[in-house]
C-alpha cells in the first residue's frame, strides 16, 4: 500500500511554491497606485491567495489524518515512531507558516483598504479645493474689472480741472471702497 502522507506532502510543498509566487505578485501590486487592469489583477491575486491558503489548510488536515492513521498501524506503512514524529513536526510547521501568512495577508489587505480609503478622501478634498479656487479666481477677476472701471472714472474725473473738493471726496470714497473690498474678500 502506498503512503498517503507522501502524496499529500507533495501537494502541500507544491501549493507553498504557488503561494510564494502569488504573494510576491500581490505585494508588488499592493504597494502602488493601480490602473483598472492592475486593480483587477490585484483582486484576482488576492482571491487566488486566499483560495490557495484554504486549499493548503485542507491538505494540512489531510496530513494530520494520514499521521493519525500511520500512528495507529505504523508497521503497515513501514514507519518508525521517529518518522511519525518527523511527519507530525512537518505538519505543525506547515500549519504555523500558513497561519502566519494568512495573518500577514489579512493585515496587509486591511492596510491597503485603509490607504485606498484615505486616497479617496484626499481626492474628494482636492476636488473640493479646486472648485473653491476656481470660484475665488472668478471673484477676483470680477473685482479686478470693477476696480479697473472705477480707476478709469477716477482718472477721467481727475483730468477734469473743476471742483477740487468734489474730487477729494470721490478719491476718499474710492479708497474706502477698495479697502472694504479688500477686507471682505480676504
Amino acid at each position: 500500500m502506498s503512503d498517503p502522507f507522501v502524496i499529500v506532502q507533495d501537494d502541500v510543498v507544491s501549493a507553498f511554491g504557488q503561494i510564494k509566487s502569488l504573494f510576491a505578485a500581490w505585494k508588488r501590486l499592493s504597494g502602488k497606485r493601480r490602473s483598472q487592469q492592475e486593480e483587477n489583477e490585484f483582486q484576482f491575486t488576492t482571491d487566488e491567495l486566499y483560495s490557495t491558503i484554504s486549499s493548503i489548510s485542507t491538505d494540512l488536515e489531510d496530513l494530520q489524518e494520514t499521521i493519525n492513521v500511520a500512528r495507529g498501524s505504523p508497521e503497515e506503512y513501514g514507519l518508525t515512531p521517529a518518522q511519525i514524529k518527523d511527519r507530525q513536526a512537518f505538519q505543525q510547521e506547515q500549519q504555523m507558516i500558513i497561519n502566519q501568512q494568512d495573518q500577514h495577508l489579512d493585515s496587509m489587505l486591511d492596510t491597503v483598504r485603509n490607504l485606498h480609503g484615505i486616497a479617496g478622501t484626499m481626492n474628494t478634498e482636492l476636488d473640493d479645493q479646486a472648485i473653491l479656487l476656481d470660484e475665488m479666481g472668478d471673484l477676483v477677476e470680477r473685482t479686478q474689472s470693477k476696480i479697473d472701471v472705477a480707476r478709469k472714472k477716477v482718472n477721467e474725473f481727475l483730468r477734469d480741472k473743476s471742483n477740487r473738493s468734489l474730487r477729494a471726496i470721490l478719491i476718499l470714497f474710492l479708497v474706502i471702497l477698495v479697502l472694504l473690498v479688500l477686507i471682505i474678500f480676504t
